[in-house]
């Protein structure tokens, strides 16, 4: 019984993420990070929950020139793995990557035992994401602004302050840069797992 259930849980936590290998966001943060795919939590039309060894990924929405707004303006009501609270949906839309993550992404996705109807939907924005520019309520520069992005980092903060104490989420700015800058494309590059 004992074998069996050590067996289930290391099956449990293999088969619950899946690669995603290094991940660009438009902002210029790189990390390498997992796609979190599990019951209910799989990749949708909304977007993707990453981890970072082992722990779902809140992203810190950094001040660069390409900025989107912070996913609570535009994933209202996406749940969040392991009773995290929903009113700060850690779920990232496909606008928020780059196209030659999305290609990878959209790879591993189709490849995941995932629910069909989830497989589609997602795909089909990637393909989206790929070929079109963020939505207005992305880009809208009153969502993009230091202020906005500090409520966001505050309610963070308050929201996760469990979630991040337990370790069960990792918070974007507190990972260590493993090179301070990448020499090939000038983005900030974030640690492996």
């Amino acid at each position: 019984m004992k074998l069996a259930t050590l067996l289930l849980v290391t099956i449990t936590q293999i088969f619950t993420v899946f690669s995603a290998e290094n991940v660009t966001f438009r902002d210029g943060t790189l990390l390498n990070a997992d796609i979190f795919k599990g019951k209910g939590f799989e990749p949708d039309k909304n977007g993707v929950i990453l981890t970072v060894d082992n722990k779902i990924y809140v992203h810190h929405f950094p001040r660069t020139g390409r900025n989107l707004a912070p996913s609570k303006y535009y994933l209202a009501h996406c749940p969040n793995p392991y009773g995290m609270p929903n009113c700060v949906p850690t779920r990232l839309s496909f606008f928020n990557f780059e196209s030659f993550t999305l290609l990878e992404m959209r790879e591993n996705i189709i490849k995941m035992p995932v629910p069909y109807n989830k497989k589609l939907e997602a795909v089909k924005a990637i393909d989206l994401a790929m070929m079109n520019n963020p939505p207005k309520l992305l880009t809208a520069k009153y969502l993009t602004t230091n202020k906005v992005i500090r409520e966001w980092e505050n309610t963070c903060f308050i929201r996760f302050a469990y979630a991040f104490e337990r370790g069960v989420a990792v918070w974007g700015k507190d990972l260590k840069p493993f090179k301070e800058k990448d020499p090939v494309n000038n983005r900030r590059v974030f640690t492996v797992k």
